[in-house]
């Protein structure tokens, strides 16, 4: 048997991964030490490979039943262990257009779900680790990791802080490699993600006229190629004024951010600005922004420009948001726009930004903002978890598989627009994307497959209804499309296609199950397959 992704780990990365949780473990020590006598909440289960729990995905097409119960809004600290079976029936285990080969694919994940919602440190991690055999195939079994965490530790009251996050998932290496909606079936182009993040700060105010905050980070990306490990260091300081109301206000920020590729070098980014608003009305701020950002590229002129922009925030009512920005950056103009509505039932969120990503499933460096599909699955999410630390994690765990390839430099173009509608029994979301990604820095990967420098557009398309059948199941249907397309040089591209129905619910206040079929259509210039599978998954909680 071999056990490819965990075994592959270099060894600082496990030292990483033993520092993280150690420490993490102290904070839940901590945390213990603090919180009140009592019985504590018991957490969410999560679902195998890091998926959101079947009850927890009223929106996405392999939801299940609400809770019964409620769910407090600060926890105590909450530890949670627990198993998932899933079993998968599968007539493609391969995904080869021809010679299709079935199998019975079975997959076994313990996991620990770690809370802590009081005291100085506040935090979740969610942890999975998935054992996956093949029936006609012992030699394909292997081991995944699912890691999902992030907490703040208060270390001086209301001074100094600290972040940290931590993720592992399954994703694709190239936009044009054989993809699937199951990381149980490799195409070949899969690989583990690692990333880790610490972030220490101080904040605080300045003869009570502006309030500062000065950060460092360090963040790690590895993947079981290798080709696209990226680390970053960074420190940025940032002063807003604040003087109480007034028409105008001002903000000055500087940071910089190393990158320092496996493969390609050390890119460096210098940014300090200066920005001035203006209240023109209650509910109408603009904007104006000025300058200075130069990017270090390995063996290239040092790329400088003064920069300059404007933007605006209109919030008409406490239910409608509009704001927009644009710059003259060093690359070029970069801008985000981003609008949203919500009723009793329905929610509408458009987004459109232009501006730097590092990859790793990151929005735009500098856009502050998560993205469309992210904020109305935020809010539905709501009724699941109300905690919104661990909403957060909840989210970002069933969008992991979504984005770009990890560990570069790129320029990217999103545009995104998610709505949403919850009747008595039914919930209904749409939600679709479109990506232009181009590599900036064209040393940091020298990788063929992976290779962005010639822009790459990337669409998604995705539609699910969610029935509640009863007060403890659901019925749900997903129909998703996802395409890339590439301008210039090979002019590869690649369409995948998938519809599923899952039957899910609870059994008792510890147990949940999901039963399911799905249908995968896939098309690209190499290579093509058609998937059919109906699978079950069975999850205890202790």
């Amino acid at each position: 048997m071999r056990f490819a992704s965990y075994r592959r780990a270099a060894p600082r990365y496990r030292r990483f991964c033993g520092v993280c949780v150690f420490g993490f473990a102290a904070f839940a020590a901590h945390a213990q030490d603090q919180a009140p006598s009592g019985g504590s909440a018991v957490a969410t289960p999560t679902g195998p490979l890091g998926a959101p729990p079947a009850s927890a995905l009223p929106v996405a097409g392999v939801s299940a039943p609400a809770s019964s119960g409620t769910t407090p809004n600060v926890r105590a600290l909450t530890i949670t262990p627990s198993i998932s079976v899933t079993e998968t029936l599968t007539d493609n285990v391969r995904l080869t257009e021809r010679n299709r080969r079935a199998d019975a694919i079975t997959q076994i994940s313990p996991g620990i779900t770690v809370s802590s919602g009081i005291g100085r440190i506040r935090g979740n991690l969610d942890y999975r680790l998935s054992g996956i055999f093949y029936a006609r195939d012992g030699s394909s079994n292997n081991v995944q990791q699912s890691l999902s965490a992030a907490g703040n530790a208060e270390v001086i009251d209301n001074f100094a802080f600290v972040d940290a996050s931590a993720n592992i998932s399954q994703q694709s290496r190239s936009a044009f490699g054989t993809r699937t909606v199951d990381p149980a079936l490799d195409g070949g182009d899969q690989t583990e993600v690692r990333n880790y993040n610490l972030s220490p700060y101080v904040r605080g105010r300045l003869a009570n006229l502006a309030n500062y905050e000065a950060r460092l980070g360090y963040s790690l990306t590895d993947t079981s190629t290798k080709n696209a490990d990226v680390s970053t260091t960074s420190g940025s300081l940032s002063v807003v004024g604040d003087r109480g109301p007034g028409l105008f206000n001002w903000s000055a920020d500087a940071s910089r951010q190393a990158y320092k590729y496996e493969v390609g070098g050390r890119t460096v980014n210098d940014r300090a600005r200066g920005t001035l608003f203006i209240n023109a009305t209650d509910q109408l701020r603009l904007s104006l922004i000025g300058g200075r950002e130069a990017i270090d590229y390995p063996n290239q002129p040092r790329d400088a420009a003064t920069t300059y922009g404007y933007g605006f925030d209109w919030r008409p009512n406490e239910r409608t948001n509009l704001s927009g920005q644009r710059e003259k950056r060093v690359f070029g103009d970069s801008h985000s726009l981003v609008f949203q509505y919500r009723t009793a039932r329905t929610t509408w969120r458009f987004s459109d930004t232009k501006d730097v990503s590092t990859g790793f499933n990151q929005a735009p460096v500098g856009s502050g903002q998560p993205g469309a599909t992210y904020e109305v699955l935020f809010q539905q999410f709501a009724a699941i978890e109300p905690d919104p630390v661990r909403r957060d994690i909840l989210v970002r765990q069933y969008l992991l598989q979504l984005g770009v390839p990890a560990g570069f430099l790129t320029l990217q173009r999103r545009q995104e627009l998610a709505v949403s509608y919850q009747a008595v029994r039914q919930t209904y979301t749409l939600t679709a994307s479109q990506s232009k990604v181009q590599q900036l820095d064209r040393n940091a990967q020298v990788n063929p497959i992976t290779d962005f420098s010639n822009p790459v557009r990337l669409r998604g398309l995705s539609a699910n209804v969610s029935h509640r059948l009863t007060p403890q199941s659901n019925l749900d249907f997903r129909a998703s499309i996802d395409q890339s397309r590439e301008s210039g040089g090979q002019s590869r591209s690649t369409d995948l296609r998938a519809l599923s129905l899952t039957w899910s619910g609870q059994l008792g206040g510890r147990t949940s199950y999901s039963l399911g079929a799905r249908h995968v259509w896939y098309d690209g210039d190499n290579s093509g397959y058609r998937e059919s599978a109906i699978y079950g998954t069975l999850t205890r909680s202790f």
